[in-house]
């Protein structure tokens, strides 16, 4: 491979996002459809309860509405997400389905996709690549190195496992 720049490495990761981005202008289950607004309204619900909840209460707060049935571990996610919210009465608003509600909703997951799943692939795919030349000065920053090393490693690997179908349709379409 030669050693000038490539786009490979930032197609490889911009598109995967854009795509998702194009993803979330689109409706999700349960939309304006009381009493219970389908899966966008129980995140946002998990959230509400994770916030105004003590602990103890997380997991049998208003179980016949949207109670809170996934792990701790996204249990304090939720919580997390509610910290940071903006507006905390838009957040605990039984059926919000504001444009600033759902712009926040699906930010978040987009931020938390690209926090863990991302950096999880690339890290994965880094570390089995079977081209491990090293390249460069030492003195470069670390995204430099990265981009040559997922350039060195399989651009089109990246790219197609970020554009997981399961993953964009259940997390990006469904659920936002």
């Amino acid at each position: 491979m030669s050693s000038s720049p490539s786009l490979l490495p930032f197609l490889a990761i911009t598109l995967p996002i854009l795509f998702r981005i194009l993803l979330s202008y689109q409706s999700y289950s349960g939309h304006a459809t009381p009493p219970k607004y389908g899966d966008y309204e129980a995140q946002r619900t998990w959230i509400a309860t994770t916030y105004t909840q003590k602990i103890q209460k997380w997991y049998t707060h208003e179980l016949q509405y949207w109670g809170l049935d996934y792990p701790p571990g996204s249990a304090y996610l939720s919580y997390i997400v509610a910290c940071i919210h903006p507006n905390k009465k838009e957040m605990t608003t039984k059926g919000n389905e504001t444009k600033n509600e759902k712009t926040y909703l699906r930010t978040s997951v987009m931020a938390v996709d690209i926090l863990v799943y991302f950096v999880a692939v690339i890290a994965v795919i880094l570390s089995t690549s079977r081209n491990r030349k090293h390249t460069g000065n030492p003195k470069h920053t670390w995204i430099p190195k990265i981009w040559r090393k997922i350039q060195e490693a399989n651009p089109l690997a990246v790219f197609l496992t970020l554009l997981s179908p399961p993953m964009i349709l259940i997390d990006h379409g469904h659920f936002q």
